[in-house]
């Protein structure tokens, strides 16, 4: 009976200590050629966007050679020496143009006050606020992702890097 026993605990040690069968995710997505040529009008599109960026900051000179995540920068006014930062209360005004020059009336010198990081605003303006202190005053050259998306709103079409100007008038309060 022990010798049995022995005999089966043995088996059962080996068998559980054998490679397991590989796991084959059964929700992967194939790469037909319908996805690859998707990825690569991504592609396509977004090193175009870069390249107007650029051409656009070089043609007026004033926006630095240097970026941070997907926004081009300058400060006009940096404000404080206490920079925003995220949970922050922020009143501020903003305004947001296309590359283009149009003005988008319903983003003009509109008026906000939102917690940085936890409001509806396109990311690339919720970052902008970041680089301000009170009182401070700046113009970001946003890409697409960060602004509007590929799904653009009712005054910035789809895909469209925007020119956005802030002027910081309170940190409210720190939560």
């Amino acid at each position: 009976m022990v010798k049995q026993l022995l005999y089966f605990l043995s088996l059962v040690v080996l068998v559980a200590c054998g490679e397991p069968a590989a796991q084959v995710p059964q929700n992967k997505i194939k790469r037909g050629q319908e996805t690859v040529a998707f990825e690569n009008l991504n592609k396509e599109g977004v090193e175009l966007e870069r390249e107007e960026i650029l051409h656009y900051a070089d043609s007026l000179g004033v926006y630095p050679d240097s970026s941070l995540y997907s926004l081009r920068y300058r400060i006009i006014k940096p404000g404080s020496s206490r920079l925003i930062k995220k949970t922050d209360k922020v009143k501020f005004l903003y305004s947001v143009r296309t590359l283009d020059g149009n003005w988008c009336s319903n983003y003009d010198k509109k008026l906000a006050k939102v917690v940085v990081g936890k409001s509806e605003l396109p990311k690339g303006i919720e970052e902008s606020l970041l680089l301000l202190g009170e009182g401070g005053v700046g113009e970001f050259l946003i890409q697409s992702h960060w602004a509007y998306g590929v799904i653009g709103n009712s005054c910035v079409p789809p895909r469209t890097p925007i020119v956005c100007k802030i002027v910081v008038l309170k940190i409210l309060e720190e939560i």
